[in-house]
């Protein structure tokens, strides 16, 4: 025995006025964009911070943020050099950083001695 039924969908008639979008995007002002270094909004360490007490996810943050900053292939730097802390990292030398990433060692040496001496 086959049943058949019809199912029908009814929409209203007229538009829901709770939509917290707005209708036109001309309308929205965007917030002052500062012509400085890219900022990282939601990244877990920032630049004020002290970078010795940055645990093992800030310290990858902060290396994937510095190849995306400077357009560097995330593939050319193994990910497992940098499996440490911050007081780790603080402690490598300028030939630590470039044995570890190769030739983004200075790039990555400078921003971190940027950083702790900001």
């Amino acid at each position: 025995m086959v049943r058949n039924s019809t199912c029908m969908m009814s929409l209203p008639s007229t538009p829901r006025t709770d939509n917290p979008l707005p209708t036109s995007w001309s309308s929205y002002t965007f917030p002052e964009i500062s012509t400085g270094m890219p900022s990282y909004p939601s990244c877990p360490w920032s630049q004020d911070s002290q970078p010795q007490y940055w645990s093992k996810y800030q310290v990858w943050d902060w290396l994937q943020q510095m190849l995306d900053m400077h357009q560097i292939d995330a593939a050319s730097i193994p990910f497992q050099n940098f499996d440490m802390d911050g007081r780790q990292l603080c402690s490598m030398t300028f030939h630590d950083f470039s044995r570890a990433a190769g030739s983004v060692g200075p790039i990555l040496y400078q921003n971190l001695t940027d950083l702790k001496w900001n």
